[in-house]
């Protein structure tokens, strides 16, 4: 478990946005697990953790989800921010603002200049390639310091 600086990949100009990066760095677990089927006697497509900031006692939502070809989404948000968006065997590249383009598997973060995750015009950082989802949250997981030792993930995906 660590959490992964992304500074490297933004401009001289822009910033991290510090509250929510100083939340990242703090140790989190996992508090439970949800999960839904789209459809009657088939696995789960959607999940969503309750997540703790072991220090602050504040729950984060984490929320995981198989979209269409198997494109794996992953958001880390709270009710009013997005703190982290990854994407997983997703068919096209990122292009971040500084005219860097990414690889089709990676993880959108804030900055001040950009803040907002669901617009396109934000920062992202590569990642490992997978199609396996689980694979793609314990990933995730690492780079924003939560701790998933003891956590049951629900079958998703036959």
């Amino acid at each position: 478990m660590a959490y992964y600086d992304p500074t490297s990949w933004i401009d001289s100009s822009d910033n991290l946005v510090e509250y929510i990066e100083t939340k990242l760095k703090l140790v989190k677990r996992v508090r439970q697990v949800y999960s839904t089927s789209g459809k009657a006697f088939f696995p789960p497509w959607y999940m969503e953790m309750n997540i703790v900031i072991i220090e602050t006692r504040e729950i984060l939502r984490l929320v995981e989800w198989i979209g269409s070809q198997g494109k794996v989404s992953i958001n880390l948000q709270t009710s009013e921010d997005i703190y982290r968006k990854g994407h997983y065997n997703h068919t096209k590249p990122h292009h971040n603002p500084n005219c860097r383009t990414i690889g089709s598997n990676h993880v959108h973060f804030p900055t001040s200049k950009h803040p907002n995750l669901n617009r396109p015009t934000t920062y992202a950082h590569s990642v490992r390639p997978t199609n396996d989802y689980v694979k793609a949250l314990r990933g995730f997981c690492e780079l924003v310091n939560i701790d998933m030792q003891g956590v049951t993930i629900p079958s998703l995906w036959r």
